[in-house]
């Protein structure tokens, strides 16, 4: 879901990174949370104009178990990073619940710098899909927004996970940087996250109340 700030020196050198909303200084917590609960959503292309990879996974659990667990799951337990990318800190609720479609979060990174989630279709236990923007780190100098999704197909008591991520570039130089990078630096942080979230799925199946 995020971007490391470890991109080719050229390429940041040649691009102007915009303020996240809400990262202004002086902010008070309230008014950020304002700021960033009102700016509206961009609008997602589909997957065949953005920049995108895709990681398959398998998971130990059948179907109908990865429903509620899924939402549930700690995003700093499902990201925890490469040595090129931040994991994930925390994720700070925006509405009043997480789950269903509109729903919206911040995500702090272990670096210090953070974006906006939001939930865009939510038909577990087959489909989910989310957008990420406002990012308040250098991936704001090239990217747009991202957009991921998720989806699982019932492999006879266990689950097959396809996991698709893409970038809207802002511009160019980026469109032309961004490919090496999102199916090289970031396959590689998705497969990291695919291995942590199927071990934390077979934890919480084998340890639920018989």
């Amino acid at each position: 879901m995020h971007l490391t700030s470890k991109l080719p020196l050229l390429f940041l050198a040649g691009c102007a990174a915009p303020t996240a909303v809400g990262a202004q200084p002086g902010l008070s917590p309230e008014a950020r949370d304002r700021l960033q609960t009102e700016l509206p959503a961009p609008e997602v292309e589909a997957f065949e104009a953005l920049t995108t990879t895709q990681v398959i996974g398998h998971f130990d659990v059948p179907s109908t178990f990865v429903r509620d667990w899924f939402l549930a799951l700690p995003l700093s337990v499902a990201l925890p990073g490469t040595e090129d990318i931040p994991g994930v800190a925390r994720t700070e609720l925006l509405s009043p619940t997480w789950g269903g479609p509109g729903a919206r979060r911040r995500v702090v990174l272990n670096d210090g710098g953070s974006a906006l989630e939001q939930i865009l279709l939510s038909e577990l236990p087959d489909r989910f899909k989310y957008v990420v923007w406002n990012y308040d780190t250098s991936a704001a100098a090239y990217v747009r927004y991202g957009v991921g999704e998720f989806r699982f197909l019932d492999r006879g008591g266990e689950t097959e996970v396809a996991w698709t991520y893409g970038f809207a570039p802002r511009g160019w130089p980026a469109s032309w940087l961004l490919g090496s990078f999102v199916r090289g630096e970031y396959r590689h942080f998705m497969e990291v996250g695919m291995e942590a979230m199927a071990a934390a799925a077979a934890r919480a199946y084998r340890d639920q109340p018989q």
